[in-house]
């Protein structure tokens, strides 16, 4: 779309809730729209204030490419959390970009030369941190941020070095946080459940705004209970709500759901799924997903979208709940380390243990003591005990696989996503900076990858209201006991839903929405893995005969190596497909 004087001309993806509120004020000032279009509304402010302060002013999910014609300047910009996905690189002297790597990939300079070092990270955290990606030269926007990209003249080359790139956040977790520590809620615990509801309220109001049918994703739990809650609540007519079941009760949430559902007076629908029918989306994974994923959850987050689908084109989901308000239980295990009595002086007890004769004296003895008592678990221990900063608890505590070097040899950097100085104020306290370094790059890059993947595999637009930034603003400003009690998570968020589903219906440990992977590699998976990585003669970054050795463990039943394996097996799915 071109603005109104033809300076600027933009493309661009997702949505901007409040566009109805913006379009209102621009009107009030004498702007005259040709449409109802959001992107209309975003251009009017762009001209009126510039890409940043315009941005700044938005609620939404987006991925922004914009065209300035007197200033001869590219800008690329993506919303706050990532829920919308774009990348860029150079390629061949060309600058590309777009919302899916499947776009750059079909450039016919774009050099398909996989990142070792992409690699090494995808294997310790099961995804690749963002700016990476899984390809060489080839970068994930940053969530928050606008690059600029100048062009003095057409008849200049375009490349790397002669043009001129920068970047700068217009909205960022760090910030936030800090401004939440300068100016903290002065109110009471009921005052901040009154406000939050407040604020709850207006954003899954906004986010019900739609022209098209309108559902949500409901699991049980309490994020998207609140969100359906909320929902039912601002509705005049039940709202559809989805779930999908499994026959396994371990994994199966549907239950669960479907009594929330009933409390609340939505028209609920659920699907149970088989093994089988969870396995036959296996072989898709590859095309949904530009690179790998190492989430197993990725499967039922399809079958629940494609259930969703078959009604409705746009589904609220409760995702971001987690990273808000202190919903993880390594929050609580990482705390419990960072302020054990006498932490350094068990470290170091622990790390004079002989490991590896511990290991095998466990061998003999029954489970789960034989599981539990491993020499990579007795690692983990003394680098908790004996790391002094709370960014490296968090670390420790988000990796998959800790010795990623060993099946990534061609691996230069050492694979860690959480290489920032923080300000002394961050650094002090391990929770806050668990939940920075999540939303900063677990959510982005894993949960809102997955779900934006997974949903627009079946044209299924998902929104999720808890990622408002307001929301996010807001809850920097609480003390962290308004967050955990006890053993209690999410403590505001519980509360404040409680005063709609009783407590009885959603209070329940956490499980996650998971498929039991390890049980399936050792069955109804292990040939299909066996074939993968057996036939393999060789790839170009992983050590295949340390990967088969992991299995073989894995399969006879001696250690649980199911996420490191399903990780592999995935990049090595995703290599057929596009190498």
């Amino acid at each position: 779309m071109t603005s109104v004087s033809e300076r600027y001309v933009i493309a661009f993806n997702g949505e901007i809730y409040n566009h109805q509120r913006l379009r209102q004020q621009l009107e009030a000032q004498g702007v005259q729209f040709k449409s109802h279009s959001d992107t209309e509304v975003l251009l009017a402010l762009i001209e009126q204030h510039g890409l940043d302060t315009a941005l700044r002013q938005c609620i939404g999910m987006f991925a922004v490419v914009l065209w300035d014609h007197r200033d001869r300047q590219l800008q690329l910009a993506r919303d706050r959390f990532g829920e919308k996905p774009l990348y860029y690189g150079w390629h061949g002297g060309k600058f590309l970009f777009g919302s899916e790597l499947k776009a750059l990939v079909g450039h016919n300079a774009f050099e398909r030369a996989v990142d070792p070092d992409s690699v090494a990270q995808l294997i310790r955290f099961g995804y690749v941190p963002s700016p990476h990606s899984i390809y060489r030269n080839t970068f994930k926007l940053e969530p928050g941020t606008i690059l600029t990209l100048k062009i003095p003249d057409y008849s200049e080359p375009l490349s790397q070095v002669s043009s001129r790139v920068s970047k700068q956040e217009y909205w960022s977790h760090e910030a936030m946080l800090l401004q939440g520590i300068e100016k903290p809620f002065k109110g009471t615990y009921s005052e901040a459940m009154v406000e939050l509801d407040a604020l709850l309220s207006d954003a899954v109001g906004l986010q019900m705004q739609a022209d098209v049918p309108l559902g949500a994703l409901l699991s049980g739990g309490v994020d998207s209970s609140m969100v359906v809650a909320l929902m039912q609540r601002l509705s005049t007519r039940p709202i559809r709500t989805y779930s999908i079941g499994f026959d396994i009760a371990a994994f199966n949430e549907a239950e669960y759901a479907k009594a929330v559902a009933r409390h609340l007076g939505t028209e609920h629908t659920e699907l149970y799924v088989s093994s089988a029918d969870a396995l036959a989306v296996i072989p898709e994974l590859p095309l949904m997903y530009d690179e790998p994923l190492g989430d197993s959850s990725q499967i039922p987050t399809y079958l629940v979208a494609r259930l969703a689908r078959s009604d409705v084109t746009v589904a609220l989901s409760g995702d971001g709940g987690d990273e808000i308000f202190c919903g993880y239980h390594k929050y609580a295990f990482g705390q419990r380390y960072a302020h054990l009595t006498s932490r350094k002086a068990i470290g170091h007890l622990i790390g004079a243990l002989p490991w590896n004769r511990l290991e095998h004296m466990a061998s003999y003895l029954p489970d789960p003591i034989r599981r539990r008592v491993t020499a990579a678990r007795f690692r983990t221990m003394h680098q908790l005990l004996t790391t002094t900063r709370p960014q490296q608890i968090a670390e420790i505590a988000s990796v998959l696989c800790r010795n990623e070097g060993d099946l990534v040899p061609s691996s230069t950097r050492r694979a860690s996503a959480f290489t920032l100085q923080r300000p002394a104020e961050l650094e002090a306290a391990y929770q806050p900076m668990a939940m920075l370094l999540d939303r900063e790059t677990y959510l982005p890059d894993d949960v809102l990858t997955k779900v934006d993947r997974a949903t627009m595999a079946v044209s299924l637009e998902s929104r999720a209201p808890l990622l408002d930034h307001r929301i996010a603003e807001f809850a920097s400003r609480l003390p962290m006991d308004f967050f955990v009690n006890g053993t209690v998570t999410k403590r505001i968020l519980r509360d404040t839903l409680y005063r709609q589903v009783p407590q009885s219906l959603v209070d329940r440990p956490k499980a996650g929405f998971s498929v039991p992977v390890a049980n399936w590699l050792r069955n109804d998976l292990h040939a299909w893995a066996q074939d993968l990585l057996q036939t393999r003669k060789s790839t170009e970054v992983l050590d295949l005969d340390r990967c088969r050795a992991l299995f073989n463990e894995h399969c006879v039943g001696e250690k649980d190596h199911s996420a490191v394996i399903w990780t592999v097996l995935g990049f090595l799915a995703w290599e057929e497909q596009w190498l």
